[in-house]
């Protein structure tokens, strides 16, 4: 039972951690553009980037805010 709970725990900090992830990249994009977070969940969730970034969260968050932005920018424009 013990197991059961340590890796659901962590599956939770994990998902957490992708969350947290998307909303600064949400913000990224949201300041870059001067437009609101509203409509920056739309550009990013309708194109997939979101989804994009989510998978690939492990590679992308360790780099810097202007490389995540540039990668955002090339998914986009893709």
């Amino acid at each position: 039972m013990q197991t059961v709970i340590i890796i659901s725990m962590s599956i939770a900090a994990h998902n957490d951690a992708i969350a947290y992830f998307l909303s600064f990249c949400i913000e990224l994009y949201k300041n870059a553009h001067s437009i609101s977070g509203e409509e920056a969940s739309r550009i990013l969730g309708d194109s997939g980037a979101l989804e994009f970034l989510a998978a690939n969260h492990e590679v992308i968050h360790t780099q810097s805010p202007q490389w995540i932005l540039e990668e955002i920018e090339e998914y986009l424009s893709a």
